[in-house]
């Protein structure tokens, strides 16, 4: 099950997953919803992505925070209003963005960044990337690689507002 060094195509272009072992070019999507960015035409795509929404805010409340549902990624960079908010690293994903918020219309960005785990694999391990150890054999053994491609499903199910 050894690979064969990997080739890559580069363009504007999404790749739609046939099956868990091969997939195909399809034209890429303008708007992304709040899902996994594999399922939506980029499983093999290692970089940032920028989700974008727009909320109104009363100024009812003391404290705003912002909620990540269902991120997985290895860093999200929040801005609030176009001035940096912070970075969240993990669960679970919030942070306090009171002093950018503004009553009335506000925007807010959330870049989602990815690792390299999905271009530059392992991509065949039976157990996803969750293998402790990695040599010469590492990717030769049949109880712990697989044909189907293991990909980490980055993304984000939604922005969730917290006011206190």
């Amino acid at each position: 099950l050894t690979e064969v060094e990997p080739a890559y195509i580069v363009g504007n272009f999404g790749v739609e997953l046939i099956d868990h072992y091969r997939g195909k070019i399809v034209r890429e999507q303008k708007t992304l919803s709040g899902d996994s960015i594999v399922r939506q035409g980029y499983p093999f795509y290692s970089g940032r992505m920028v989700y974008k929404s727009f909320f109104t805010f009363t100024g009812k409340k003391e404290k705003v925070f912002v909620r990540l549902v269902k991120a997985s990624g290895i860093l999200f960079k929040i801005r609030v209003n176009g001035k940096e908010a912070g970075d969240i690293l993990w669960s679970p994903h919030i942070l306090e963005i009171t002093p950018l918020v503004k009553k009335g219309k506000n925007t807010i960005s959330v870049e989602l960044v990815s690792s390299l785990q999905n271009s530059w694999g392992p991509l065949h391990e039976r157990e996803g990337d969750d293998n402790m150890w990695c040599g010469p054999a590492a990717f030769e053994d049949e109880m712990t690689v697989r044909e189907e491609l293991s990909l980490f499903n980055y993304g984000l199910a939604g922005i969730e507002l917290i006011c206190l």
